[in-house]
């Protein structure tokens, strides 16, 4: 995908989440988990990591997880009322699980499979002219179910979250605080945008000889968004978004910890680190194939990208698979997209993806023995999963 587009869809998915705050979706969510239905929290577990997921299919996961950070306070404050103030570690793991495991789905849901797309097109990798946006969505979407199964099992084992419902958790917000005149406008273009986003994704990565056309679209799409939600006054002559809800109540720790990522990140690549990872995995990985070469590569990605940058890890194993060939017992094409999964599937660090850090940064009270506890535990299941269902049902794989 083009980058400028990329930006412009970044944007757009940031100035709609701040409509999202500002009409009190946030608060109409938590009322509709915990005030009617008295979910337990191992239901709401499951119920954010299969949200972030599905969001994550569509737009970026860092919006997906801006988006969600109001909820997640709201529910801490519910569930610590309720004397279950640990709660707020698996409600937050929850988010950045489903958020990870979401850009799984397409071609377009993180920067690594678009890193894959333009590897194995520029080297010309056997098999590469297989790889389209439709053949992805139709194994991807399976795997993204299948691994928010998984990660709504580590955390409730993890945490051991079971115990049915609890119909006496305080609400923070009432019916009439979950309420906005401007809230059912945001939310109808809030899945408009999802398409659109969506399909011009789409348009893109299947039809790059038009790349320019459909950044353009792109652009007016954004600034048609942007205009309306600041400019355009609703009934009673209220605009959805002042120019200061750009900024008010944004999670400044969060970004703070995002930048030290995108630093390390820089820093990393300046030191050539991908060459250094290149020659400790060509001996951490078995030197004969066979059937535990997928769960190698996937677990050595995965650990890898818990301290590096998850685009360095990706482009120092892509090298050592180019040198092993006939070697990795399975195609080279099926290792890098084993690869390119497990880059994503970095659960311990806050560190670890730009994901883990908004995240972690942006709700109070996230145990970080706890995350890191789980999250290795969560590394190992998806790494065996990743490395399982590749060869196993991707059928260019």
């Amino acid at each position: 995908m083009d980058k400028l587009q990329i930006a412009l869809i970044f944007l757009g998915g940031f100035v709609l989440s701040r409509a999202l705050v500002r009409t009190r979706v946030p608060e109409r969510l938590v009322f509709l988990l915990l005030g009617r239905r008295h979910n337990g929290l191992s239901t709401v577990i499951g119920i954010l990591a299969l949200a972030a997921a599905l969001l994550s299919l569509f737009i970026p996961n860092l919006i997906t997880v801006l988006t969600l950070l109001p909820v997640l306070e709201l529910l801490r404050r519910a569930f610590a009322d309720r004397d279950h103030p640990g709660a707020v570690t698996p409600l937050t793991l929850a988010v950045i699980y489903g958020a990870n495991i979401g850009g799984m789905g397409s071609v377009t849901g993180t920067p690594s499979n678009l890193l894959f797309l333009g590897y194995v097109t520029a080297t010309r990798t056997p098999g590469m002219e297989q790889v389209g946006f439709a053949s992805w969505l139709a194994w991807g979407v399976p795997l993204v179910l299948l691994s928010v199964a998984a990660a709504w099992c580590v955390l409730v084992l993890g945490f051991r979250t079971w115990g049915g419902h609890l119909p006496q958790v305080h609400l923070p917000v009432g019916p009439e605080q979950a309420c906005h005149p401007l809230q059912r406008q945001v939310v109808i273009l809030g899945g408009l945008y999802l398409v659109t986003a969506f399909v011009l994704s789409w348009l893109q990565a299947a039809h790059p000889e038009g790349g320019a056309a459909w950044t353009a679209v792109t652009a007016l799409f954004t600034l048609a968004l942007v205009g309306w939600l600041y400019l355009w006054p609703q009934p009673g002559g209220e605009r959805i978004l002042r120019w200061r809800d750009s900024y008010t109540g944004l999670p400044l720790r969060g970004f703070g910890l995002l930048a030290l990522v995108g630093l390390l990140a820089g820093l990393f690549y300046a030191l050539h680190l991908q060459d250094w990872l290149s020659a400790r995995a060509a001996a951490w990985l078995p030197r004969e194939g066979g059937a535990w070469m997928p769960l190698a590569l996937a677990l050595v990605t995965s650990f890898s990208t818990e301290v590096l940058s998850n685009s360095l890890v990706q482009v120092g194993l892509f090298l050592v698979i180019d040198s092993l060939g006939t070697a990795l017992g399975v195609s080279p094409l099926s290792a890098m997209l084993i690869v390119t999964l497990s880059c994503t599937c970095a659960f311990m660090s806050p560190i670890a993806t730009g994901v883990n850090a908004l995240a972690f940064g942006g709700v109070r009270g996230v145990s970080l023995l706890r995350m890191l506890a789980v999250g290795a535990l969560m590394n190992g299941v998806m790494a065996a999963l990743v490395a399982w269902y590749v060869p196993a049902w991707v059928p260019w794989g």
